[in-house]
């Protein structure tokens, strides 16, 4: 399961890339608006889990409608549900896990808006980065510290600590 996950997340980053590269160079005014929209909505508060994924459901879609590819298209969007999936059934803090995704996508999106690929690049980056660190967060939980283990262990031994 973990493994799947790395992999979807490694191929996704790539693709995505290309996706937000192409929307600044293709995106025509009325995919500007409806992105300028989706910004919109991302600042106001999104409380819900299921809201605010649907709202990343759309802002993945407009960005490959954006990048006029329609083979790009279709291999990215299973890859950013599958992954979407992932992250919604091992959230735990809600609140803080949409207030990071969204600092997020606001920055590809202030990148693809701006038209500077560059930008928007770094971000989509960043994105994917946030993904593999939550993923190891879910397969590798914090570790106990050595002195807890250590407490542990002498007084399941019978030691006093």
């Amino acid at each position: 399961m973990a493994e799947d996950e790395f992999a979807l997340l490694e191929v996704r980053r790539a693709l995505e890339v290309t996706a937000v590269r192409l929307a600044c160079a293709r995106q025509l005014p009325d995919h500007a608006q409806g992105l300028r929209d989706l910004r919109d909505r991302l600042d106001e508060e999104v409380s819900t889990l299921r809201d605010y994924a649907v709202l990343v459901g759309e802002i993945h879609h407009l960005i490959a409608a954006a990048a006029d590819n329609a083979y790009l298209s279709d291999a990215i969007a299973p890859l950013q549900s599958l992954s979407r999936r992932f992250w919604h059934h091992h959230v735990r803090d809600v609140a803080g896990e949409i207030e990071r995704g969204s600092h997020l996508l606001r920055g590809i999106l202030d990148g693809v808006l701006s038209d500077d690929a560059d930008r928007a690049t770094e971000a989509s980056i960043a994105l994917n980065d946030y993904l593999v660190e939550f993923t190891r967060s879910v397969v590798s939980p914090p570790a106990v510290s050595s002195s807890a283990t250590s407490s542990s262990s002498r007084r399941s031994a019978g030691g006093v600590s």
